[in-house]
């Protein structure tokens, strides 16, 4: 009788547990960039509709501890910065970081994201691009990218203003300790 209930019902049951591992794995992703991303010192970029996440560097991170920053830091360089699926620039002489965020650059899809960073994500789901201070591991402060707005975090001024003629924002970091 096992064996007749086994061969009958077999398929259905193999059908149904690949489509709810399949479901599964899409509702989850395998890590979510937002929970999983080491602490930064400086201010991050997060990509909402593609997941990608990077630092907004302006000073140099200490290598071994990256809340940190370097003792020593290299002024005077000039550098492209690749964050969150953008180029920027980074000026360590000027202590600033600058990035064209595009307005019809595509918007939130939660897919990158687990289910906790999905709520803290749900009032920016009409958003392309926000800043994430990943400095404190407990919680991630998330900070919208629109109009012309200022905040202060640490030794870090993050500004930013719409560009009509480009349609775009622009967005500063600009370095605050003053460095020789």
């Amino acid at each position: 009788m096992f064996k007749t209930w086994l061969k009958k019902y077999s398929l259905p049951i193999l059908i149904c547990v690949t489509l709810m591992v399949l479901l599964i794995s899409q509702i989850a992703p395998k890590e979510c960039v937002l929970c999983t991303e080491t602490p930064h010192h400086a201010p991050c970029l997060l990509n909402l509709s593609t997941g990608e996440m990077g630092e907004l560097t302006v000073y140099d991170p200490n290598p071994a501890n990256g809340k940190m920053l370097s003792e020593e830091q290299m002024t005077g360089t000039f550098s492209f910065l690749h964050c969150a699926g953008l180029t920027g620039y980074r000026d360590t002489a000027c202590e600033l970081c600058h990035f064209d965020i595009p307005l019809d650059a595509d918007i939130y899809n939660p897919d990158h994201f687990c289910s906790n960073c999905r709520k803290l994500l749900a009032s920016y789901k009409e958003h392309a691009y926000v800043l994430v201070d990943t400095f404190d591991e407990s919680s991630s402060l998330i900070l919208p990218i629109n109009g012309s707005i200022t905040y202060e975090m640490r030794c870090y001024r993050i500004s930013t203003m719409y560009n009509s003629e480009h349609s775009r924002y622009e967005l500063t970091v600009q370095g605050m300790l003053n460095l020789p």
